[in-house]
């Protein structure tokens, strides 16, 4: 055992007991790294290390092996966990070791495998026709009053038009950071999102559809975008919107799924599916902001597929 040590300490290999404990950087990599990171991600890699701690219950850092990985994933999926929701949590483990070892706390950490049984993720809606729009619009009067409605039936004609999520939309001004209209200072309008305004975290200087601008028609000096009326007529809380809205999709009884109902999310795939008609991939990602171009494929080269095979029934039909 001499031996061996010397040669470790000649080749360089040597590396002494590491005494660190999987508490102990679990604090640090939540109070230091964690903070960095939105609500969303933090609360999902707090989820996967609850989860590692259920399955293994790991004590020093030096003492986890790729054999306890592999445990914990078949722990996901005893637990009912989908392959992709395995393959996502993998990714946050991934990342966890990898801080710990970039941070110096280790000087290595266990190889993460990701599942290869994954498969791209499908659309929890569906893109939705004009008219089903229009029935969803219409529904409005039914939830929130006919005095209100036209309020609400802007937002959702303005989330057709400009392909943005909810939250964007709520927080859309005319001049104000984080997330305004810009009419004026480029040749074309545009949207101007700071990092902390969108989902993706970067800032941006994302093109506005035409038909969005023409909406839009002239800039007003300040102020929300979209101001759909509250009870006591003052501009509601962002969850309530969304509750609202989901109420109105139940109303148009337009449905996306079996038993699953018109949401505003289907409102973007809608934009992105008409555009998808018109542009190449590459240009739709960035219309969309989609962080990968697996995630614009997925989520609309299928849809266009069905319609091309609707207009190829149409003109075969036609033929005969």
């Amino acid at each position: 055992m001499a031996a061996r040590w010397e040669a470790e300490l000649f080749e360089g290999v040597y590396r002494p007991a590491n005494k660190t404990t999987w508490k102990e950087l679990r604090a640090s990599y939540f109070s230091l790294h964690l903070s960095t990171l939105s609500k969303a991600t933090a609360a999902k890699a707090r989820a996967t290390c609850n989860s590692f701690e259920q399955s293994q219950r790991p004590g020093f850092l030096s003492s986890i092996t790729g054999r306890d990985v592999l445990e914990w994933q078949a722990f996901l999926r005893s637990q009912g966990r989908t392959e992709n929701t395995v393959k996502s949590h993998s990714r946050h483990l991934k990342a966890f070791f990898r801080w710990a070892v970039s941070s110096g706390f280790v000087s290595e950490m266990p190889d993460v495998p990701m599942p290869k049984r994954a498969t791209a993720q499908k659309m929890k809606g569906r893109p939705i026709t004009e008219e089903e729009k229009d029935r969803y619009r219409h529904a409005a009067a039914e939830i929130v009053g006919e005095a209100r409605a036209a309020s609400w039936q802007h937002l959702i004609d303005g989330l057709w038009f400009s392909g943005l999520r909810l939250g964007e939309a709520c927080r859309l001004t005319w001049h104000e950071s984080p997330f305004c209209v810009d009419l004026l200072n480029y040749e074309r309008p545009m949207f101007s999102i700071e990092a902390e305004a969108e989902k993706g975290f970067r800032n941006r200087l994302l093109p506005m559809s035409p038909e969005f601008s023409e909406f839009l028609g002239d800039p007003k000096p300040a102020g929300y975008v979209f101001n759909p009326a509250g009870k006591k007529g003052q501009r509601p809380a962002f969850d309530w919107i969304g509750k609202q809205l989901v109420k109105i999709g139940r109303a148009s009884e337009v449905e996306t799924q079996p038993g699953q109902f018109v949401k505003p999310h289907d409102l973007r795939r809608s934009f992105g599916f008409r555009w998808s008609r018109h542009v190449m991939p590459a240009v739709l990602k960035e219309i969309m902001r989609h962080d990968s171009i697996e995630t614009t494929l997925s989520y609309y080269v299928g849809a266009n597929a069905e319609d091309t095979a609707r207009t190829m029934w149409r003109v075969h039909e036609s033929a005969k």
